[in-house]
């Protein structure tokens, strides 16, 4: 569409401006939902990435809609690391519908994602119109949220479901608490019902009544009328009993309101004020991303965020832009109130992914972002219009000038662009940490990340990209860990156990569970000794890994697989018997397990191990292939004894 068409009636020029006022809501909402789908389409063909992998793939507890109740009594985590203080049931529940429609096929999920955003973003529309903002800046705002790019791990990622989920409930909270159509109690309770739901998706919208609370403040243009606004407040007493509810569900699964891992975040160690020093200096890169929105990165912790526990020019540059923001919010809520409020949600919205409040597992996420940029998109678009307006009242352009839409228009393909380019980045773990290697070569994790997936198919790359990731980042625990995995897969056994007794040296005393990354160096470890017949220490070593994190398995699974594979059969089941202790609900831990005792002839213990993978999963193929093996060898050795007799 051109900018700057021709009227037939009069003649004059029609700008893009004049088409936009001529659509109706309707039209608008078809737009946005194209816009949002289309963006995001090439998304649909990713595999699983990165957490995907142990929430979606490796997920047992979804793979049955009967686990409903579990669902709601079961920490988000707490299948695989015994649980770090997340309840997000209902994220769960909507991947439990997904796995019984589309069963491993990731396309399905990826469809779930790309549906969510477009109903985020129409209900972002909506909203927008129902506070009788005007249709160019509802649907400029909606198009923007739309099309940026920081938005696509919360949509390219399955995990980053429950930012959709979260935000699309809030969304519901908000409109039909501002419905005209629905009588006043059904609005409230069916309000409280919509928050609770967006708290069952994810913790991080226990705020959300706050914003909600301050848009009723700024609902009138003449600014906020505190006494007959502070009136209107009781009905907000629902979302204190949506907050009850949840707090009560959360206590029941056995997850705390605290965060039990904050002792081993990037910002563990660090007062308050050291954290307010860190965080000044980080928010900068949230400004970035909301701003530029490329490039983009799976992790922002220590190793690419600068995080100083005393002030420095960073961390004042980000105070100062905090205040100026606060200022700019108490001076204009009675001319611009719509600024005011966005800079207020902004705020507010990330508040408790913030690291201030308390330390939580990463510096940053772009996904903690989805909610928050709603601001972001407001402010864009709000000042793009009134900057249209004032050259307009200046005589510097007139109406039909297409300066401002082309601008418009530069700005969403910008944004729009880097969210096509990105999306393939989430394609699986491999693609997204070979990107990030490329945009943060000083980030030990994605070497070591990419190391394991090449290290059974091209060891030789694997070794060559940890020698790499070791001359960038010497001596990092993650990538000499790895190191010592691939020696071992070598049977270079005094090599590994040289490395894995550097690491272990660096320990720190009394972890508490869980500790992933410890226990995979215990694991490992444990391996080793197993494989020069060191059992009881092996044993022992073996024992802590399982303390330190009951759940994660997936060490002990590439170990014994390893010690298979050198023959060394028995040491092998001694571990899987060990961790299937831990995990009598994984398949893959039995059919492995059933693996090892076929090798050593114990063909009753190995037919009872394949059974009960099948009966954890009835689909696994491998499972049946073995079980049918073992019933074979069962029946040759049945038929030599009658033979004998």
């Amino acid at each position: 569409m051109s900018t700057n068409d021709t009227s037939l009636e009069t003649g004059k020029p029609v700008s893009l401006s004049q088409r936009l006022e001529d659509l109706t809501d309707r039209q608008c909402l078809l737009v946005v939902a194209g816009v949002a789908f289309a963006l995001f389409a090439n998304s649909l063909t990713n595999g699983f990435a990165y957490d995907d992998e142990l929430i979606v793939q490796n997920n047992t507890l979804i793979r049955s809609l009967g686990n409903f109740v579990k669902f709601f009594t079961t920490g988000y985590w707490q299948e695989f690391f015994g649980g770090t203080a997340n309840y997000r049931p209902l994220f769960v529940l909507s991947l439990a519908v997904d796995h019984a429609i589309w069963k491993e096929n990731p396309f399905g999920y990826h469809l779930s994602n790309v549906l969510l955003h477009v109903a985020v973003c129409l209900l972002f529309f909506k909203i927008a119109r129902q506070y009788e903002l005007d249709r160019k800046l509802a649907l400029l705002a909606s198009l923007f949220f739309a099309a940026h790019p920081v938005h696509t791990e919360a949509v390219a990622n399955v995990v980053g479901r429950m930012e959709l989920l979260g935000t699309l409930f809030c969304g519901l909270t908000w409109f039909v608490w501002k419905s005209d159509r629905i009588p006043s109690p059904a609005r409230i309770l069916l309000a409280g019902v919509f928050f609770l739901c967006a708290l069952f998706s994810k913790e991080n919208y226990l705020v959300f009544p706050a914003v909600l609370f301050v848009a009723e403040m700024f609902s009138k243009k003449s600014g906020p009328d505190w006494p007959n606004r502070m009136r209107r407040a009781i009905p907000f007493a629902v979302f204190a009993a949506s907050t009850g509810l949840y707090l009560v569900c959360r206590r029941l699964s056995g997850q705390a309101v605290g965060s039990p891992t904050a002792s081993r975040t990037p910002l563990s160690g660090y007062g308050f004020g050291e954290r307010l020093s860190a965080m000044g200096s980080a928010s900068l890169e949230w400004y970035r991303l909301l701003v530029i929105g490329f490039p983009l990165k799976p992790m922002y912790d220590q190793f690419n965020v600068e995080l100083p526990r005393h002030p420095d020019l960073r961390t004042w540059i980000g105070w100062f832009v905090f205040v100026t923001l606060c200022a700019l919010a108490v001076a204009g809520f009675r001319r611009f109130p719509l600024v005011s409020f966005a800079i207020f949600f902004w705020f507010v919205t990330l508040s408790i992914v913030s690291n201030i409040p308390f330390p939580i597992g990463a510096v940053i996420g772009e996904r903690w972002l989805y909610l928050p940029s709603v601001a972001f998109c407001l402010i864009l678009a709000f000042g793009l219009l009134k900057f249209r307006q004032a050259l307009i009242e200046n005589r510097r352009i007139d109406t039909s000038s297409p300066l401002i839409s082309i601008l418009c228009v530069a700005l969403l393909a910008s944004y729009g662009l880097g969210t096509v380019l990105r999306n393939p980045d989430w394609k699986d773990s491999q693609a997204l940490f070979r990107k990030m290697i490329r945009t943060d070569p000083r980030h030990p994790f994605p070497y070591a990340l990419v190391a394991e997936f090449e290290m059974d198919r091209n060891p030789g790359e694997a070794r060559e990209l940890l020698e790499v990731g070791d001359r960038e980042i010497p001596g990092h625990v993650e990538i000499v860990r790895v190191l010592a995995k691939l020696d071992f897969r070598e049977e270079r056994n005094a090599e590994a156990e040289k490395l894995l007794k550097l690491i272990l040296a660096t320990e720190p005393p009394d972890l508490p569970p869980p500790a992933v990354d410890w226990s995979q160096v215990h694991a490992l470890h444990s391996a080793v000794l197993f494989q020069r017949g060191a059992i009881p220490e092996a044993q022992k070593e073996l024992e802590i890994s399982l303390r330190l994190a009951p759940k994660q398995y997936s060490e002990a699974l590439f170990a014994s697989r390893v010690l298979f594979k050198q023959g060394k059969n028995a040491e092998g089941v001694l571990m899987l018997e060990a961790v299937a202790r831990s995990n009598p609900e994984v398949a893959q831990i039995q059919n492995n397990l059933g693996v090892g005792l076929l090798r050593l002839n114990r063909f009753p213990e190995a037919k009872a191990a394949f059974e009960k993978a099948l009966s954890i999963n009835p689909d696994y193929v491998q499972a049946k292939q073995n079980l049918a093996l073992v019933l074979e060898k069962m029946a040759a050795v049945e038929n030599n004894r009658s033979v004998s007799q």
